[in-house]
């Protein structure tokens, strides 16, 4: 590397310690190995060496990824020439990645920047300076995977001995001093939800009783980072995984087994086996069997031309024994017959259908006579239904729902929207808004988008000059992609948090987002169904 001898050479000393432990001390991890690197700064005082006064110090973040702050400051201070030599205590404070640390060194190479180990000194310069360099992170990486394997084994017999190992809080408990404490109004919370899912007859049911009392998911505050995680209203998923955490009754679940744990139950023993058993019995394979051999509107579903509809379910294989997901729907006769065509809506989500004429029902009937069909089984409520409905047409913008009456039978008209997600109709109503509540869970895609656009945004606020076409190329990706993708940094808050909490319509999706965005909030909220 050559460097005008006048002139003298800007070292930036680099930073790092994985956990926080003692970072809070007066002098610490971080001092030490800076106070190492400015002597050795100082012993080439003769080559002009200078330390940099700006501090690139990365407390409690691994080397096995480059998402470090400290690290991307000291990126950008490099792509905008402010260093010449980057100075590290050992190799491993850099990155412990072959990967990441043949990415930093390209960047170092591009901008004619030097690396200095203190402890384990050589040039990047030379053929064999890079072999050293590559023998001493595959050490770096081989320990890193034994301390994986190590705080592995360490979390299991922990686990055994029923101590709380960390993660994300649940409902129901406080962590303080490493241990968890029951907080009894959230505790309170939790029966509520264990004893209102054996009164109800479905998710959806327990979903709208939640909403109603106002029961949302942990608040929370990170230790690491001192971020505010607020909680949110529950959807299937989340529901399904507290009802099933042995936590709550005393135990430490870990992976297939559970251990009696060091903290109090907050749920009684035999209530929490009542709602096992009453999960088993509705196991999701045995009801979508039963559903498509005995759909709730089976027999009253007709297209425009007296067509009939039939229950039918499909199946998706899932990773593991009791993972498939059954997807249950209504489909045209004719379309089975004929093929599919544009004439008619060919199938609709069953779910879907089932909740639009029972919510029709409710509110067309006397309210004495509605009450507790919500509780009745699916025969009963089959019953029920054809003791008030005739027969249901679906139409491309609306249903008639045609109901028994004592001078004949009256027709209301429910307009309506199907829109095509997950490869069936789903319902929405009139102005566009899905008709089931709290449908969707977490989408990765969704979220994997909006943590792009935010870091993507960070990088163009720190870098100076660069533009999205850099990002496009550094990504390798095409440039008109890298330009959607940012914009989700201008979507609402409220849409936002929506996609984070799991809870956004089912009918957002990525493509959805990558057209174009209304810039008024508004609009945009209106647009997606919020």
């Amino acid at each position: 590397m050559a460097k005008d001898d006048k002139k003298p050479i800007r070292c930036a000393i680099y930073t790092r310690k994985s956990s926080q432990e003692g970072l809070e001390q007066e002098f610490n991890s971080l001092d030490a190995q800076r106070e190492a690197a400015e002597a050795f700064i100082k012993s080439q005082k003769h080559e002009r060496w200078t330390p940099i006064t700006r501090h690139y110090d990365d407390g409690g973040f691994s080397g096995g990824s480059m998402d470090r702050p400290a690290l991307h400051e000291l990126i950008a201070d490099i792509k905008k020439g402010l260093v010449d030599v980057v100075v590290v205590y050992k190799v491993d404070r850099l990155s412990r990645s072959l990967h990441d640390f043949a990415r930093l060194v390209e960047i170092f190479e591009k901008y004619d920047v030097s690396f200095v180990s203190v402890t384990q000194q050589f040039s990047t310069t030379t053929s064999m300076g890079k072999l050293t360099l590559n023998i001493l992170l595959s050490f770096a990486q081989f320990e890193r995977e034994v301390t994986g394997e190590r705080i592995r084994d360490k979390i299991a017999a922990s686990k055994q001995k029923g101590m709380w190992m960390g993660g994300v809080p649940i409902l129901g408990y406080d962590v303080k001093d490493k241990k968890l404490i029951v907080n009894a109004e959230e505790a309170e919370q939790v029966r509520v939800i264990f004893n209102d899912y054996l009164a109800s007859t479905s998710t959806i049911d327990l979903i709208r009783t939640l909403r109603e009392k106002r029961i949302c998911s942990k608040s929370w505050v990170s230790i690491r980072n001192g971020k505010q995680h607020v909680g949110g209203f529950y959807s299937k998923g989340m529901l399904y995984k507290l009802l099933h955490n042995r936590t709550y009754i005393g135990e430490m679940p870990h992976k297939e087994k559970s251990y009696p744990g060091e903290h109090a139950a907050i749920v009684d023993r035999e209530l929490f086996e009542k709602v096992r058993a009453k999960l088993s019995d509705n196991d999701l394979k045995n009801e979508d069997i039963e559903r498509q051999t005995h759909g709730l509107l089976k027999g009253l579903l007709f297209d425009n031309d007296g067509g009939s509809y039939s229950p039918a379910c499909s199946r998706r294989k899932g990773k593991k024994p009791g993972q498939d997901r059954f997807h249950r729907y209504y489909v045209s006769q004719k379309s089975l017959r004929e093929g599919y065509g544009d004439e008619n809506v060919n199938n609709v989500r069953m779910d879907d259908m089932d909740e639009l004429v029972l919510e029709h029902l409710r509110k067309a009937l006397p309210q004495n006579v509605f009450k507790g069909v919500s509780k009745l089984a699916l025969r009963e409520k089959r019953e029920f239904i054809r003791q008030y409905v005739e027969r249901i047409v679906i139409h491309t913008g609306k249903v008639d729902v045609h109901l028994k009456a004592e001078d004949g039978t009256k027709v209301c008209a429910i307009p309506v929207q199907f829109r095509k997600h997950g490869g069936k109709k789903i319902i929405l109503d009139a102005d566009g808004k899905d008709i089931i509540p709290a449908a969707s869970d977490k989408d990765p895609a969704l979220i994997k988008a909006l943590v792009r656009a935010h870091r993507w945004r960070k990088t163009l606020d720190e870098s100076g000059g660069k533009d999205l076409k850099a990002i496009a190329a550094e990504e390798k990706m095409v440039d008109r992609y890298v330009e959607k993708i940012y914009r989700l940094n201008y979507l609402s808050p409220r849409i936002k948090e929506a996609i984070i909490d799991g809870i956004q319509p089912r009918t957002l999706t990525l493509s959805r987002l990558m057209s174009d965005i209304p810039l008024v909030w508004d609009a945009q909220e209106r647009l997606y169904g919020f």
